[in-house]
């Protein structure tokens, strides 16, 4: 009997282990599927969770992305800018204004939304509450500022009308002037239509724009040609006469006549005439080479190019190139004349000035007369050009040449002596008489030279 009970007893303690085992091991099972459940809810946006009205409840933040950027899409391509301009519409799409949805930004802020771990519990509890009902997450529009403000440059650009300036036609045989009127413009105003297209997208998608325009007056006037087409200066020397040296002076002062230099250019002679040969006109005259006085084809037509050299100082135009010659001239005080040589050595004048300067240049009865018009020197203020000879040098004795192309004992001078110069040419200011300013132009050294005579060979010199 005892036996009996204490099996039963055994049996009994036996089935009550199992069965407080079984529901230890039941515990800890439940508590971890609760826990793997807590945690894959942690990886998933709250349930009652919306992105502009979107249910993104338990959803990935990936998976949510691409919902609400599908539906985003949609909605962006609805959005209208219409501009109106004149008689003309111009539709610009959401792609067109630089608009887009921070996708990524609302999604992170929906993923985030009773997650924070700085939340009280009486936020979560509100929070909780709060999706029972639904929590909507509104994502924000962007506007990429430089991409709308580049496609309205590009708009504005198209339909601007520029401005026209007023020009001034120079007759050089009357020495006048006729005047084309200027015309004024149209322009957009981009910061302004930038501010409007702004404001409409705040109004609604399907928004209209009136574009206006804004004149854009001309920058030169018929006026301001008026004032600035004077005469700056005049300069004149004298030729002497020789028929084919005329001749030379003639076709370069018509090639220089008329020219107009406009406001940063530079004036060529070189460039402008070409090389002076027989089929331009150009005959064989009394000229400079390598230091002997030789007929040349063009020669004479340096005397122009000081003539206008000196002009071009008084007006107050920069010196870019100029060359002496190998003796001064006759024509003009030392240090003030130019020489020109085909491709070599040139007279280049520039116009620093806000205003074209024309040229007139003639050659009448002996006389070369640069005149120079544009604009006009500062109220009371005249330029002077001043030549200061540092030194002179006298000449050797006089060489002798033999030559075979002269009979036995003639002679012919080929370069009368010359003196020799070390001068500084100075342009000077003045304001209403007294120097206010002086600028050096040049320093040159004229060698002196010996006069030079060839005389014939005799028979006995052959020998």
């Amino acid at each position: 009997m005892n036996r009996g009970k204490r099996k039963l007893i055994d049996r009994k303690f036996f089935i009550n282990v199992l069965l407080i085992g079984g529901m230890v091991v039941a515990f800890f099972l439940f508590c971890g599927f609760a826990g793997i459940s807590n945690l894959l809810s942690e990886q998933r946006i709250a349930s009652g969770v919306l992105v502009d009205g979107i249910n993104v409840s338990g959803m990935t933040k990936e998976k949510a992305k691409a919902v609400v950027a599908d539906k985003l899409q949609k909605k962006l391509s609805g959005q209208r800018i219409t501009l109106c301009y004149m008689d003309e519409q111009l539709e610009l799409s959401a792609a067109d204004l630089g608009l887009s949805y921070d996708i990524a930004g609302v999604i992170d802020e929906a993923y985030q939304y009773n997650k924070m771990e700085t939340d009280t519990t009486e936020q979560r509890f509100n929070k909780t509450a709060y999706l029972s009902r639904g929590v909507n997450f509104q994502p924000e529009l962007v506007l990429d500022e430089s991409r709308l403000r580049e496609k309205l440059r590009q708009y504005a650009k198209e339909r601007v009308i520029n401005p026209v300036n007023a020009v001034a036609v120079f007759d050089a045989e009357t020495e006048t002037f006729s005047y084309t009127p200027e015309q004024d413009g149209i322009r957009i105003n981009i910061d302004k239509l930038m501010y409007d297209v702004k404001a409409a997208l705040t109004s609604g998608e399907n928004a209209v724009v009136q574009v206006t325009g804004e004149p854009a007056p001309a920058d030169i006037t018929v006026s301001d040609l008026k004032k600035n087409t004077v005469l700056v200066s005049t300069f004149e020397t004298t030729a002497v006469y020789n028929p084919s040296r005329n001749v030379n002076i003639s076709l370069i002062a018509a090639a220089v006549n008329g020219i107009e230099i406009k406001p940063g250019e530079t004036l060529s002679i070189n460039g402008l005439v070409g090389q002076r040969t027989t089929e331009k006109g150009y005959m064989p005259a009394s000229a400079i080479s390598d230091g002997i006085l030789v007929d040349e084809v063009g020669g004479g037509i340096c005397q122009l190019a000081g003539t206008l050299y000196n002009a071009a100082l008084l007006a107050d135009l920069e010196i870019v190139e100029r060359h002496r010659h190998t003796w001064p001239s006759d024509y003009l005080p030392v240090g003030q004349d130019s020489t020109l040589t085909w491709d070599t050595k040139d007279l280049k004048i520039k116009n620093p000035k806000n205003y074209s300067f024309f040229i007139s240049a003639k050659f009448q009865d002996q006389k070369v007369t640069v005149k120079i018009y544009g604009q006009p020197l500062p109220e009371g203020v005249t330029i002077k050009v001043q030549n200061n000879i540092i030194k002179e040098y006298p000449p050797g004795k006089t060489e002798v040449r033999y030559t075979n192309n002269l009979p036995a004992g003639k002679t012919q001078t080929v370069r009368n002596a010359h003196n020799g110069y070390k001068v500084e040419v100075y342009r000077i200011y003045y304001k209403n008489g007294i120097e206010i300013d002086r600028e050096k132009i040049s320093t040159d050294n004229y060698p002196a030279l010996n006069k030079i005579v060839l005389k014939g060979r005799s028979t006995s010199q052959d020998k």
